[in-house]
């Protein structure tokens, strides 16, 4: 059985809003045992994605990341693989 994946929005919100946004539920996650999550940033609103992406390679809950597939929602999403929960 496939667990689905989270998705955590953080369209339209600012870079700060965002990050705290992304921090805590990255942590609220790993905690949980979820392994993967998807944060929709939006294609065109580069500041944001690139804050992010920036954030998640010093996350200590990240395993590592990478943009969405086509069917996942392409360049606008950002999917986390999230490390075990010590």
């Amino acid at each position: 059985m496939e667990i689905p994946r989270i998705r955590k929005v953080v369209l339209s919100m600012g870079v700060g809003e965002a990050m705290r946004v992304v921090a805590q539920d990255i942590e609220r996650q790993a905690r949980a045992g979820q392994r993967q999550m998807t944060i929709v940033h939006g294609d065109q609103a580069i500041v944001l994605k690139s804050a992010v992406r920036q954030y998640l390679r010093i996350d200590k809950n990240v395993e590592g990341h990478r943009p969405g597939k086509p069917a996942e929602g392409g360049d606008g999403v950002t999917v986390v693989e999230l490390r075990k929960a010590e």
